[in-house]
Formats: structure tokens, C-alpha cells, sequence
């Protein structure tokens, strides 16, 4: 009876102890570390945590076999937990130095494992099973029955290992595998806990910078994006241009045809105006910035102003060419007026550039509308 209360302890303290470290090595591997060094050195605390716990459970495991004055039983108390770190190691990492510093340390485990004198095709076909479990792990946590699957099968070359070694099983079966299962359920629950939490929290980022409406990045990424640029203008000199317009007299538009009409102007509106700016020379992002108002950050841009001219005007008659007819057949287009600026060295802050380029577009309503002004005008 002692003896199975022995087991049972040690397997719950060791169920504690597995839960500790995919915990731990989740942290690691999404911690938003501040230190350069710290997120530099991010997968070597992940490749280390890893192989302190496989070698952490293996020395247990000598212990209490040297304690017992029997490999029976207690020599296999620990062997499913450090199956357990390898494979919440491998399915939430696809690092090269993680899958080589595992492959050392079982070359070593299996070499030194005492009675398995032909220990190499275990090890070849731990070192195949790895490579696909950390190749196929984002498909696999996906389905529970397919993580089963894999899970019980890249046990096979360690326990028959184990058994070869230990000579039997003394501890039985039944007890293994039903344990073994347990571990496994563990790490499941936490990594597909972990995985929706990532997926809840991409959702929400997605939606904290999308604009509902048009689908595209909305004023707080804008901002963001646009102190980023100016950060890195005076890092690299790296030329961005800031192209803006909005469509005239759209308040019209809603009074005349709808507020429902006038969403799908701006939904229309947008998209032509994302596939413009993708073909425009440089790297745009595209922005809903308030209302009827777009932006468009043209990274890496050639700073003639002539460029920006033809930007700005072929911009503008795109999407005058645009048509739209409300439920009762009328028919209608727009007209855009838009303002273009070039970040420049004299610029105080990264606001800067968005001032010239909003003073340029009310300089082109001002001048009668459906008109483009751009640096140099």
C-alpha cells in the first residue's frame, strides 16, 4: 500500500512540477521584454528551461531508483513527464537550435541508457517523430484526436527503450498508460487554452486598429505608424510621403441618399483606394482617419515632386470614376480633393508632415474641390 501511495504522491507532484514549466516556457516565449538582450536571447532561456526539466526529472528518477534499491516502477515514474517537456517544447516552437539541442541531449540519454545495446533505431525514429511533431504541431493542437495520436505514438521509441532497460514493467501497463494520458490531457488543456488566448487577443488587437466600417487601419494606428516613420526617417533617412483627401460635399451624400448609402460610398471608396496605393512606387499603408477622410503613408517613396503629382491626380480620377445607384435607381459619383506632403529634416515632430498635408488638401477644397495639391505647387 505504501508503495502505491509513493506513486501516487510523486506522480502529483510531478503533474505540479510539468505545469510549472509549460507555463514558464509559455511566458518566455510571449513576453514583451523590454531589454534588447532579454528578447535577443529569448529562445536560449526556452531551450534552457527545457533541458534543466528533462535533466531535472532524469536525476529524480536516479534518485528514487538508487533510494528504492529497485529500477522498477520508480524508474518509470518519471519517463512520461519527460516525454511530456519534449513535446510542449516541439509543438510551440519551430526553432532550429531548440530541435538540435533536444537531439544532443537524447543522443546522450539513449547512449547512456544501461541494456539497450542497439539503441540507435530508438533514437533515429525519436529524432523523425520530433522533426514532424515540431513541423505539424500548429495542425495538430487543433484536434484533440489528432494530438492523441501523435502524442502516443512518439512515446513508442522511449518506452520501448525504457522497457529494454528496465527489463519490464513492474509498475504495469495500465498504470503507465492511464498516467501517461493524464500528463498529456495536462499539456493539452494549457496549450489550446493558450492558443485561444493568442487568437482572442489577435481578434481584439485587429479590431483596437481596424475601422469597422472600411476595413482599414484606423486613426490609432495611424499615429502609431506615423511616429514609427518619423523615428525611423532620422535613423535611416528613409523618405516617406503623407498623401490625404476626402470626398467632397459628403454630408450630401447622407442627407440626399442615406446614411446607409453613404457607408457604402466610404466602404467603395476605400477599397479602390488600398488597390491604388498599391500600385503607387514605394510601400503604402492605407488609413480611415475620420469620417470621409483617408490617408495613405508611402514609405520608402522617390522624393520628386512630379511623382507625387501623379500620384495624387491619377488617385483622384480613379475614384471619380466610381459609380453608384441607391435602391431607387438614381445614379450618382464623387469627387475627391486631395493634399500630399514630404517628410522633411526641419520637421519638429511627426505631426509635422501631417499638417502640410492636411493644409495642402484644404487648399485644394478651397480652390474649387476635385483638385490635388502636392508639395511644390
Amino acid at each position: 500500500m505504501l508503495y502505491w501511495e509513493n506513486q501516487m504522491v510523486t506522480f502529483i507532484i510531478n503533474c505540479l512540477l510539468i505545469t510549472g514549466y509549460a507555463l514558464l516556457y509559455t511566458w518566455t516565449r510571449d513576453a514583451k521584454f523590454t531589454s534588447e538582450r532579454n528578447r535577443r536571447w529569448r529562445g536560449v532561456y526556452q531551450i534552457s528551461l527545457t533541458v534543466i526539466f528533462l535533466a531535472l526529472f532524469h536525476f529524480a528518477s536516479e534518485l528514487r531508483i538508487l533510494q528504492e534499491h529497485s529500477p522498477h516502477g520508480f524508474g518509470w515514474t518519471y519517463i512520461s513527464f519527460q516525454v511530456g517537456v519534449l513535446i510542449y517544447a516541439l509543438y510551440f516552437s519551430k526553432s532550429k537550435r531548440l530541435f538540435w539541442t533536444l537531439a544532443v541531449t537524447l543522443l546522450i540519454w539513449y547512449w547512456w541508457l544501461p541494456g539497450v545495446p542497439n539503441w540507435l533505431p530508438p533514437y533515429v525514429a525519436s529524432l523523425l517523430l520530433m522533426y514532424g511533431l515540431q513541423q505539424l504541431g500548429d495542425v495538430l493542437i487543433k484536434r484533440w484526436y489528432l494530438y492523441y495520436s501523435a502524442c502516443a505514438i512518439f512515446t513508442i521509441p522511449f518506452y520501448w527503450a525504457n522497457f529494454e532497460s528496465l527489463e519490464g514493467i513492474d509498475v504495469g501497463w495500465p498504470w503507465e498508460i492511464v498516467t501517461t494520458i493524464i500528463i498529456f490531457m495536462i499539456l493539452w488543456q494549457i496549450q489550446y487554452r493558450m492558443l485561444q488566448q493568442r487568437i482572442r487577443q489577435a481578434l481584439l488587437l485587429r479590431e483596437a486598429s481596424t475601422d469597422t466600417l472600411t476595413k482599414l487601419n484606423n486613426f490609432r494606428v495611424f499615429n502609431e505608424d506615423l511616429g514609427t516613420a518619423y523615428e525611423h526617417f532620422h535613423q535611416t533617412e528613409s523618405m516617406y510621403a503623407l498623401y490625404t483627401f476626402d470626398i467632397d460635399h459628403f454630408k450630401r451624400i447622407n442627407d440626399q441618399y442615406g446614411h446607409p448609402m453613404g457607408n457604402t460610398v466610404l466602404e467603395r471608396v476605400a477599397v479602390r483606394f488600398n488597390g491604388l496605393m498599391q500600385e503607387a512606387p514605394g510601400t503604402p499603408k492605407t488609413y480611415r482617419t475620420g469620417g470621409e477622410e483617408f490617408c495613405c503613408i508611402l514609405f520608402d517613396v522617390d522624393p520628386k515632386s512630379e511623382h507625387a503629382e501623379q500620384v495624387a491626380n491619377h488617385l483622384r480620377e480613379e475614384l471619380s470614376e466610381l459609380q453608384f445607384s441607391t435602391r431607387q435607381g438614381e445614379r450618382f459619383s464623387i469627387t475627391v480633393s486631395v493634399g500630399e506632403a514630404l517628410i522633411q529634416d526641419y520637421d519638429q515632430n511627426y505631426m509635422d508632415i501631417y499638417k502640410r498635408a492636411d493644409q495642402r488638401l484644404y487648399h485644394s477644397k478651397n480652390a474649387g474641390r476635385n483638385t490635388v495639391t502636392v508639395r511644390g505647387n
